[in-house]
Parts: structure tokens; sequence; C-alpha cells
């Protein structure tokens, strides 16, 4: 479920993706061509995490304009452009502990696949 949400046949996903391109190119006046890239998607079980990267289609020379100077890609080089975790209700109520918050209340969809949870901070121990 996961793969195919960030792997949509009607490419949405890619189209967000490729568009982190143009963005940089607004900033940074670079000369990155999206079409010059694939999207690539892949779950990593082990890590628990979705990996978007954006994968040359050939050798390329990227000017990077503000930044200065050149990027030479090859085909096949890759740039990862987000990491999206997934994380289980336990390891979210720990990272909501670990962060200083209390955990108020646990949102979850009718199947259980997917969670949401709400954190209160606690009180902040002032020390003089």
């Amino acid at each position: 479920m996961i793969h195919a949400a960030y792997n949509d046949s009607q490419g949405v996903t890619a189209a967000f993706n490729k568009n982190i391109l143009l963005a940089v190119n607004a900033l940074a006046r670079s000369s990155f061509n999206p079409d010059d890239f694939d999207h690539h998607a892949p779950y990593l079980v082990e890590r628990r995490r979705i990996e978007m990267w954006l994968v040359a289609r050939q050798p390329l020379e990227i000017q990077l304009g503000r930044i200065g100077g050149s990027l030479f890609v090859l085909e096949g080089d890759g740039i990862r452009t987000e990491i999206s975790r997934r994380f289980s209700r336990a390891g979210v109520l720990r990272l909501l502990d670990d962060a200083g918050f209390t955990p108020e209340r646990w949102f979850e969809s009718a199947d259980g696949r997917f969670g949401l949870g709400l954190g209160k901070a606690r009180e902040a121990v002032r020390s003089l």
C-alpha cells in the first residue's frame, strides 16, 4: 500500500518529486531539467521507510547558477529527495516522551493501518 502511494500510476508523486528541481532552479538559477531524471521510490522494509530518489537517465553536467560551478552526474546516479518514516504506536509514544510530550490521544483508522498521536508539551522545569 505504501509503495503504491509513492509510485502511483498517474505519476502525481513523480511530478511532485521532480518539482524540487524546478524549485532549486528558481532559487539557485541552476539548470536542472526534470525530464533528465526518473522518479524512484522504494519502500525499505528493514528501515521502515520510503525513500524518494531522482535518478539520472544519462550523464549530465548541471550548471549550479548562484551556487557556482557545475555538478557532474553519471547515468544511474541518484539524488535522494525525501525520507518518509513509518512508526509503530509504541514507537510514536516513545518519541513523544523523549521529546518532552505527554501522550494525550491516539487516533487510528478503522482498519488499524494508520494512526496519529497527539501529545501535550510537559511543563519546563526552570533552574536558577
